[in-house]
C-alpha cells in the first residue's frame, strides 16, 4: 500500500500526503446520527487534545461544521452498517427518553405521528422515496410551540451542551438561539421539525451527510462521487463495527507508539480498551416487547425495503471498509501490531450472538 508519511512539528504521522499543519489545527469530527458519534468524539478528543490539537464534533455536512465555525482542516469520519443503522435511528426516536416526548410535541394533530413499529416507519419511508420526496425541511430559528415543555428543555439542555467541547472550543462564546438552524451542524434529531414523522430520514443518511451542503437538505439524487471523494480525502474514517480497531488506527495516525489495547492478537490486552459509551440501549426504555434490538432480527422481507433505502450507503459502506483494512495494513507495516484480526466486512444482517 503507497501511503505516504509525513512527520511535523506535532509528530503527526500522515497517511495520503496530507501538508504540514500547526499545533493548534482544528478537527471536524463529522457526526453522523446514530454512528457512535458521541463515543468517538470524547475519545478522539482524548487523543488530540493530549497532543495539542483540537476537535469539535457537530452534526452537520463534511463541507460545512455549522456555528460557530472555526473553519477546521481536516475531518474525522464514523461509517456504520447501513442496515443497523436505520434500526438505531427509529430505536432512537421511537424509544430515546426526552427525545420520543420532543417528537410527539412537535408533531401538529393533523401530521401523521411516528409509527410505534419499525415495519411500519420502513414501509411508510420507502412510500415517501418512491413517490421522489424532498424537501429543503431547514427549520426557524422560532419555537414550534411557544410554551412546549419538551422544547423549551431539550433547547435550553443541547445549547448548553453544545457550548462545551467537543461541540465547541474552550473560547467559543455563548451560544445564541437565532442561531438554531445551524447549531451542532443543523443536523441533530432536533431539527427534524419539517420532517416526516418529526424523525430522521433513513434514506441514505449517511451519503446525504458525507456530500450535502445543508443538512436538513433532502433532495432526490445525492452525488456519490462528492461523497465518495470527501470520504477518500477525509483525515480519518473510522467503521462502528471495527470501533476498537478505527480508534488506533486513528492513534497510529497522531502518535508514535500504540496503546497496549490495539495488539487484537493479543486479547489479553485487547479487552483491556475501556471507551466512551452513550446513547446505549441502557439509555432507552425497552419495556415495548415489539422492539426489535438486533438488525439480526429484521424478517426477509422487510430487509429488502431497508436495502432499498440505503443501497447508496452500503457502497459508502463498502469504501470505508476497504480504506479501514489498507490503513490497518499501513499501521502493521510501520508500527509491527495488528489492529484489524479480521479483514472479512461484516455481515449486513449478522446473527445475533446467542443465536
Amino acid at each position: 500500500v503507497n501511503i505516504k508519511q509525513h512527520r511535523r512539528d506535532v509528530n503527526l504521522t500522515l497517511p495520503f500526503g496530507q501538508e504540514s499543519r500547526r499545533q493548534d489545527d482544528i478537527f471536524y469530527h463529522v457526526h453522523i446520527p446514530k454512528v457512535a458519534g458521541i463515543s468517538f468524539s470524547q475519545d478522539a478528543l482524548d487523543l488530540l487534545t493530549a497532543k495539542g490539537l483540537r476537535l469539535i464534533s457537530r452534526e452537520g455536512c463534511f463541507a460545512h461544521p455549522g456555528l460557530p465555525d472555526p473553519q477546521p482542516r481536516d475531518r474525522l469520519v464514523m461509517i456504520r452498517n447501513p442496515a443497523a443503522h436505520v434500526l438505531s435511528q427509529f430505536n432512537f426516536c421511537r424509544y430515546g427518553i426526552g427525545v420520543r416526548e420532543y417528537i410527539r410535541e412537535v408533531t401538529p394533530p393533523s401530521d401523521a405521528p411516528l409509527p410505534k413499529l419499525f415495519q411500519d416507519w420502513v414501509h411508510a419511508w420507502t412510500t415517501l422515496k418512491s413517490r421522489g420526496w424532498s424537501c429543503n425541511c431547514t427549520p426557524s430559528a422560532d419555537r414550534v410551540h411557544a410554551f412546549g415543555y419538551w422544547e423549551n428543555f431539550m433547547r435550553k439542555y443541547r445549547m448548553d451542551s453544545w457550548s462545551k467541547p467537543p461541540w465547541a472550543l474552550p473560547e467559543d462564546k455563548k451560544l445564541n438561539e437565532s442561531s438554531w438552524p445551524e447549531l451542532d451542524g443543523g443536523g441533530t434529531v432536533f431539527h427534524h421539525v419539517k420532517v416526516p414523522f418529526r424523525s430522521y430520514v433513513p434514506i441514505d443518511m449517511q451519503s446525504q451527510r458525507m456530500a450535502c451542503k445543508y443538512a436538513m437538505e433532502f433532495t432526490n439524487e445525492i452525488n456519490m462521487s462528492v461523497a465518495f471523494q470527501n470520504l477518500d480525502q477525509a483525515f480519518h474514517i473510522g467503521v462502528v463495527e471495527a470501533y476498537q480497531s478505527s480508534l488506533c488506527i486513528l492513534y497510529a495516525k497522531i502518535n508514535d507508539k500504540l496503546p497496549a489495547f490495539c495488539d487484537c492478537r493479543d486479547q489479553s490486552k485487547w479487552q483491556t480498551f475501556v471507551g466512551t459509551q452513550v446513547n446505549t440501549a441502557d439509555d432507552m426504555e425497552a419495556t415495548d416487547t415489539m422492539k426489535i434490538e438486533s438488525i439480526g432480527d429484521v424478517p426477509q422481507e422487510l430487509r429488502k425495503l431497508v436495502d432499498g433505502l440505503t443501497y447508496r450507503d452500503q457502497q459508502l459502506y463498502d469504501r470505508a471498509w476497504a480504506r479501514l483494512v489498507r490503513e490497518a495494513r499501513w499501521v502493521e507495516a510501520r508500527h509491527g501490531v495488528k489492529v484489524l484480526c479480521d479483514e472479512a466486512q461484516p455481515a449486513r444482517y449478522p446473527l445475533r450472538k446467542d443465536s
